[in-house]
């Protein structure tokens, strides 16, 4: 029987309406967070505990208006788990879809994070620290970038390979939502 380590934390996962953002929402929610899943549509994989928050994660627009949404349902923020961008469109750019959706999200949602006292940001990537052009490549610069930023306030930011199965990368993400060493 897992602890409720999440008792109490509320959290926001991006893409989580399936595959891995979906069992990191409900790894979250088995540990006792309140949890919003953002994404374009919900699906049989959606964790039904959690809040479904239907929301556009490649405009600007819709990233704030998902984010408030969300903010909206929780009270705050204690949690960010940008798992991506589940049902990319043909039209939508790949850097949008890769990297920016999670830049916006968690700028969105920083002063929340901020007053949260132990807020943790994971980002799910693909590619992993191996990335070395694109999106992937993007989004882990910003990754470290970030967590050096914030890691004097306290604010825990981290990347997860997503190479892993689902539920071996939602337990990572717990680890490191939680404090506990990988």
């Amino acid at each position: 029987m897992r602890t409720k380590e999440f008792l109490g934390r509320r959290a926001v996962v991006t893409g989580g309406a399936q595959g891995i953002g979906a069992a990191v929402a409900q790894r979250l929610l088995d540990g006792g967070a309140r949890v919003v899943v953002a994404a374009r549509q919900k699906t049989p994989g959606t964790p039904g505990e959690a809040t479904f928050v239907d929301g556009d994660m490649v405009s600007p627009d819709g990233v704030e208006a998902t984010a408030g949404q969300a903010l909206e349902v929780l009270g705050g923020c204690d949690i960010l788990v940008n798992a991506g961008v589940v049902e990319a469109r043909p039209e939508d750019d790949s850097i949008d879809v890769g990297f920016l959706s999670a830049v916006r999200m968690t700028a969105a949602l920083m002063p929340a994070l901020r007053r949260s006292g132990s807020a943790a940001i994971v980002n799910v990537s693909s590619a992993g620290l191996d990335a070395s052009t694109g999106p992937e490549a993007a989004l882990n610069t910003y990754t470290r970038s970030l967590a050096e930023e914030l890691a004097p306030q306290g604010i825990k930011v981290t990347l997860v390979e997503s190479t892993q199965a689902s539920s071996e990368v939602a337990e990572l993400v717990a680890m490191v939502a939680s404090d506990r060493s990988p």
